[in-house]
């Protein structure tokens, strides 16, 4: 695909997004799932020119941008190899159509690092991974690091039960910033525990995984940019996320760093 097929091109930030799909062209749901978020970029800014006409773009313009697009992942649908867990938004502030509207409280959990990283606040420490190399973090074990903090976080943390599904949070920290102000979140998430044996692409590989004997992996997708994201189980953090692992096109599996030890289950 060429950035020549989208018309508003002189757009920024809706063109950052399709550039972002390209980017990752090799993989298919993730190539979905950025284009998705581009055509809802175009919707809006259709729905601002109807209210705000622009002599530089038109409303038929980008109604044929969002046709063009949806062809494009109608055309990535049928080559999805991914489980058929769903990413959602979680969102910012509740009651909308009040005066105030209120933040939602899981906001107050999670940290944005600078180095592309997530932090989650529970108790008295920030959790994050090592790999991020975050100033002042101290290590806890293998890829787990954290921050003592002053104030105490209502956020509880609990030992991962490896049978009982639990949810991805985290913010996609990408460059682009394409999901850089909204949680997302994934349910259903399963967990097991094999031996380290890293497979696929795992750019962030370090002596910390090849220490480990067994690693704990999930289902749950968890896509790029995420690191330090939270796993969770009956409302409490049991784990942050560390990495995911593709091969090709297909997802293998993401890997998460238990905040206690997990027992034989």
């Amino acid at each position: 695909m060429s950035s020549t097929h989208i018309y508003a091109f002189t757009w920024d930030e809706c063109i950052e997004k399709y550039e972002k799909a390209r980017e990752f062209n090799d993989y298919t749901r993730l190539s979905y799932i950025y284009l998705k978020s581009t055509k809802n970029c175009l919707v809006k800014f259709r729905n601002f020119l109807i209210q705000n006409p622009d002599p530089e773009f038109t409303v038929k313009a980008m109604s044929d941008n969002i046709i063009l697009l949806e062809k494009y992942m109608n055309n990535l649908i049928p080559n999805y190899s991914f489980p058929k867990n769903s990413l959602e938004q979680i969102p910012k502030y509740l009651e909308m159509n009040s005066s105030k509207p209120i933040l939602n409280k899981e906001y107050n959990y999670f940290v944005k690092f600078d180095k592309s990283c997530n932090g989650v606040h529970a108790k008295n420490r920030i959790y994050t991974a090592k790999h991020c190399n975050i100033k002042e973090s101290k290590n806890l074990h293998f890829d787990l690091n954290y921050i003592e903090t002053k104030d105490s976080s209502k956020l509880k943390v609990a030992k991962l039960n490896l049978n009982k599904k639990g949810v991805f949070k985290y913010y996609s920290m990408s460059k682009e910033g394409m999901f850089y102000d909204v949680l997302l979140e994934e349910k259903n998430c399963k967990f097991y525990k094999v031996k380290n044996n890293p497979t696929g692409i795992n750019l962030s590989l370090d002596l910390a995984d090849l220490n480990k004997k067994d690693e704990i992996r999930s289902t749950c997708l968890a896509i790029p940019s995420n690191s330090g994201g939270g796993v969770f189980q009956d409302g409490k953090l049991v784990a942050i996320i560390s990495k995911t692992v593709f091969s090709k096109e297909k997802f293998l599996y993401s890997i998460v760093e238990p905040i206690l030890e997990v027992d034989e289950q």
